[in-house]
């Protein structure tokens, strides 16, 4: 599946790419997502940028995980991300 992007008035849904690493960064600091989510802790610059230039474009090609970060509109600021993950073909 090829990767899309979605906008609304006050959020876009898209891929990462290679210029989210710093925001990545930023928050993975945080010790709750660290805690919660399979990001690597202590989480370090190479592992944002290994993430936005690696990870979703695996799974895109791969028509398995579907990586798409949340920003806002107005700003460009990150806000979160989420994956839709294929279980079976056509099942999210």
């Amino acid at each position: 599946m090829d990767p899309v992007t979605l906008e609304t008035a006050r959020l876009l849904l898209r891929p990462f790419g290679p210029s989210d690493a710093d925001a990545v960064y930023a928050a993975c600091q945080d010790e709750d997502i660290q805690y919660y989510t399979p990001a690597p802790s202590p989480f370090r610059r190479e592992d944002a940028e290994k993430y936005v230039g690696e990870t979703p474009p695996q799974g895109w090609a791969g028509d398995r995980d579907h990586i798409l970060g949340a920003f806002r509109s107005d700003n460009g600021a990150l806000v979160g991300s989420f994956c839709l993950t294929t279980l079976s073909e056509g099942v999210y």
